[in-house]
């Protein structure tokens, strides 16, 4: 299958087909039935041709998608995939997500479109995704609130969020929230925090 212009420039991750992580990068080229992946800074593994992989794809506005292909050729900077076929219901989004342990603090929004900087309140982070985030704070928030969060990155980031329900998350009240709309470059830090903490996990998980 070829997949659509409209997925250009989007974030995706490489998977085995046993769903282990190998790379991050962006869809730089789309031609008929076959993808190219970059990853500016280098880092991808290379891949033998014909080695069958899956990649997911971040959607902004809907559910991501997972595809497998094959390798037809592979270096540090990207890697070119065909014979592309769409895996439906087979991972969802939560390929993008990662559990934490993230004490930070927020603002609400200060009704013009920027955040009351007198009025921080402390949270703690308990999941994070390229869509939203679980946080658990002693503040009472409602649905639809604006607040901004500071999130310690490989640099600190501020992002938008919007609050979208009330939970309980052990003994404490969690709020779940999605992320307003972000550029590139914080698309780009968010995801390869996702990406290492993953890693990490999957090391700790395979010395057990």
């Amino acid at each position: 299958m070829t997949l659509s212009q409209q997925n250009l420039y989007k974030i995706c991750k490489i998977l085995t087909t046993d769903g282990n992580i190998i790379a991050t990068g962006r869809i730089s080229k789309i031609e008929e039935n076959s993808v190219k992946i970059s990853n500016k800074a280098g880092e991808m593994p290379v891949l033998d041709t014909n080695t069958i992989i899956k990649f997911l794809v971040h959607k902004d506005e809907e559910d991501d998608e997972v595809f497998v292909a094959l390798v037809s050729s592979s270096t540090e900077h990207s890697v070119s995939l065909e014979n592309i076929e769409l895996l439906t219901n087979v991972e969802k989004r939560e390929c993008f997500r990662v559990s934490v342990s993230m004490s930070t603090k927020c603002y609400p929004d200060n009704g013009s479109g920027g955040l009351d900087e007198s009025k921080a309140f402390k949270v703690k982070v308990r999941d994070l995704s390229l869509r939203g985030t679980l946080i658990i704070t002693s503040e009472d928030l409602e649905e639809n609130d604006k607040i901004y969060i500071v999130l310690p990155l490989s640099k600190t980031e501020i992002f938008k969020l919007t609050v979208k329900r009330k939970i309980t998350y052990l003994d404490s009240v969690g709020y779940g929230c999605e992320f307003d709309k972000y550029g590139y470059t914080q698309e780009d830090v968010l995801c390869q925090f996702i990406f290492e903490e993953q890693r990490k996990l999957i090391s700790k998980t395979k010395s057990l």
